[in-house]
């Protein structure tokens, strides 16, 4: 996929510490793949946990609260063990 940049931000491309371009609310899927691999994922909604799949392929239930930022290398957010409500991905 190309991305074109608007001038003059054509010459910067997202980074590792860049802010993240891309961001929106999930729907938690025990079968889907998210569009990207987040940089972070925050809740802006009830606390609880997320289980998410890492880009390598791990597993884990992290807890999280209302408000918070977590940096995470997700490629999915489970529906089974998922509890926290409006989560969004920033990639």
């Amino acid at each position: 996929m190309s991305t074109t940049y608007p001038k003059p931000f054509n010459h910067f491309l997202p980074g590792e510490t860049a802010s993240s371009p891309w961001c929106y609310e999930v729907t938690p899927s025990d079968t889907l793949y998210l569009d990207f691999v987040t940089r972070e994922i925050k809740i802006k909604g009830i606390d609880g946990d997320i289980k998410v799949e890492l880009e390598h392929g791990e597993v884990q239930t992290i807890p999280v609260e209302h408000g918070e930022r977590e940096t995470i290398k997700a490629v999915r957010i489970y529906a089974t063990g998922t509890t926290a409500t409006e989560i969004w991905v920033y990639a």
